[in-house]
């Protein structure tokens, strides 16, 4: 006499573990692209504007921190520019509310524009500037 007792739990274990693989593979895949997503897109973030005599300070006035290596001040004279912002700005090369950059060389008839460029070419204004 033959039993076959010992095969079907063992064949139930082995396909337990895969399902849990392959949904654990998912899951991370998805979370992880998701992370890489949100690092891809523009800034959510306000800028002021104070403009005096050919200089205009722009001051991050609110929003989302905003990595200081992908903007770009465009439309002056002095321009485009990749600015030092001063105030709150992070060690780890971002700048938030409060921070500031002060622009020179801009006309009265300038349109000045805060420009985040991402990683893959794509560009938002995220602020303008028309007097």
């Amino acid at each position: 006499m033959r039993t076959d007792d010992g095969v079907s739990p063992v064949i139930g274990v082995i396909l337990m573990v895969a399902i849990t693989v392959v949904l654990a593979t998912i899951v991370a895949g998805f979370a992880l692209g998701l992370e890489e997503r949100k690092m891809d897109t523009a800034p959510n973030a306000e800028f002021e504007f104070d403009y005096d005599s050919g200089s205009l300070e722009i001051t991050h006035a609110n929003g989302d921190e905003v990595r200081e290596d992908r903007v770009t001040i465009k439309g002056h004279s002095n321009g485009p520019k990749t600015p030092d912002w001063t105030g709150d700005t992070d060690t780890d090369d971002y700048f938030s509310a409060g921070a500031t950059y002060t622009a020179t060389g801009v006309g009265s008839d300038d349109t000045v524009k805060v420009v985040w460029e991402g990683p893959n070419g794509d560009s938002t204004t995220l602020g303008t500037w028309e007097q």
